[in-house]
């Protein structure tokens, strides 16, 4: 028998053994025993390494003696070799990019300046930081309100290090918080800020406020502002080349719309092109190379599948997205950075992304039309919440557990692997001819057997020795509140 690679390495492994039989019993037979009286350790594993080659990169902790409360957001600043961590309840750090960097110091603790502060989410800085001292933060008060998602700007100290001056607080733009927020923060190569809003909802029911695909309000898109000039009634203007600018009741803000919780975006400064991660419902997650009045579905669609193809639509055609990961190998995109750093060769130019709950790292190439295929550079066991660059362009991967890392090449890259390719070698029979199961290996049934023509199954889990599976569950801002 063949060992066809599952998912992971085999530390766990299921099979099932069919046979075929017409005959149907008239009396339904007597319910099998549920559970074993005392388990015997399965000792006969010969499963070793993994049924995959190893990958061309693996990660290494940086900035080692640091860490952090659940990060979400990581910048470098403008001015100096100083990067900054936001961290959800709303205290920002600042630390010297450094290795043996050993402490960090406190940018503004939102949670004690602001009442009611609840999450923050972005942090940006103004293009003119070095005559301005200006930075933008997006935070959330109260949860599932009117108006309580902000985005405020903030003048910074001259000192060092510095820090953020609460009382400078201008509010810029408020709308409803709730479930997705978005609230990444980015200013384009045109001097604009760029927001990120996610739909308000929660995981369940998709799109409660049916607002994925109404321009009316400011959920569920890419605003663009200009922060340098006021209006009459607002501390922004909103530029007279945005797509909907002059349409009726339409929020002129909106640049983009149609996403469910766009998760961290960039610029590729050398292109000027806006990347996006959006992060999906029950099939599929998302990247985007977002376009000027570009609408990516939602609701109405999830990346290319139908979800509610009965709502009403937003006034520009649904466009595909750039690359999609479906369920079976991502769970909950987050969106990276192009890089243009110097010291991985061969990722230069390509946009490098991740996931949360998988931990993979991809990258792909865009050659100005198209995406490369995707290739997945390493899978990891990290929270993947962002990813940060430096003003050197070098890439930082990001764990929700508080550490920060980075890529390296992977020495073993191209070897060989032990993993054994067929059934007779993995210990799990006693003999493999007669089908006779080693000791330990647990026979089990389901509530529901598939139509199999006929076929009935046997099923089997093993794990080495006594060890367990086990549930590892974690609070992750880019579901929702």
């Amino acid at each position: 028998m063949k060992l066809y690679p599952p998912f992971a390495i085999l530390l766990a492994f299921v099979f099932q053994i069919t046979t075929s039989s017409n005959a149907y019993s008239e009396d339904p037979a007597e319910p099998p025993a549920v559970g074993i009286a005392r388990r015997t350790p399965w000792t006969t594993s010969r499963i070793t390494g993994s049924p995959y080659p190893p990958p061309a990169y693996q990660i290494e902790q940086v900035f080692e003696k640091l860490k952090f409360d659940k990060p979400v957001e990581m910048i470098a600043a403008p001015a100096g070799d100083r990067l900054l961590v936001v961290e959800l309840d709303g205290k920002i750090f600042s630390f010297v990019n450094s290795a043996d960097v050993a402490t960090s110091d406190l940018f503004i603790d939102l949670a004690a300046e602001i009442e009611g502060m609840t999450r923050a989410y972005g942090l940006a800085f103004h293009p003119d930081f070095a005559v301005n001292r200006y930075c933008y933060i997006c935070y959330v008060t109260k949860p599932d309100a009117p108006d309580c998602t902000f985005v405020s700007r903030f003048q910074v100290t001259d000192t060092d290090p510095p820090r953020c001056d609460p009382s400078s607080e201008t509010v810029l733009l408020r709308w409803k918080s709730g479930g997705h927020n978005g609230g990444s923060l980015q200013f384009g190569p045109d001097g604009c800020l760029y927001i990120s809003t996610g739909d308000g909802s929660g995981p369940f029911p998709a799109d409660i406020h049916d607002s994925g695909q109404d321009i009316n309000d400011l959920l569920a898109s890419i605003l663009r502002i200009d922060v340098d000039h006021a209006s009459a009634d607002m501390p922004y203007s909103i530029p007279k080349d945005n797509p909907f600018v002059g349409l009726a009741d339409a929020r002129g803000e909106v640049w983009a719309y149609g996403m469910r919780n766009p998760w961290r975006m960039c610029f590729d400064r050398p292109t000027g092109d806006l990347w996006v991660g959006d992060v999906g419902w029950e099939m599929w997650e998302m990247i985007y190379r977002v376009e000027r009045g570009g609408n990516y579905g939602w609701s109405i669609t999830e990346g290319r599948q139908s979800v509610h193809p009965q709502r009403r639509r937003g006034p520009t055609p649904i466009l595909p997205p750039t690359v999609e990961h479906s369920h079976t190998e991502s769970r909950s995109i987050t969106g990276g950075y192009v890089y243009r750093g110097d010291r991985l060769p061969d990722l230069k130019g390509a946009y490098i992304y991740g996931d949360y709950v998988t931990g993979k790292i991809w990258s792909f190439h865009w050659d100005g039309q198209h995406a490369s295929q995707p290739q997945e550079l390493v899978d990891t066991p990290l929270a993947i919440i962002c990813f940060g660059v430096d003003n050197a362009g070098e890439l930082y991967v990001v764990d929700y557990a508080g550490t920060i890392h980075r890529l390296v090449p992977n020495p073993s890259a191209g070897a060989t692997s032990d993993f054994p390719t067929k059934l007779s070698d993995t210990g799990l029979f006693a003999s493999p001819a007669d089908h006779q199961t080693a000791p330990g290996v647990i026979p089990y049934s389901i509530n529901a057997e598939p139509w199999a023509d006929h076929a009935t199954a046997e099923r089997f889990v093993a794990l080495p020795g006594t060890s367990q599976l086990g549930v590892h569950t974690t609070n992750n801002p880019q579901i929702g509140d």
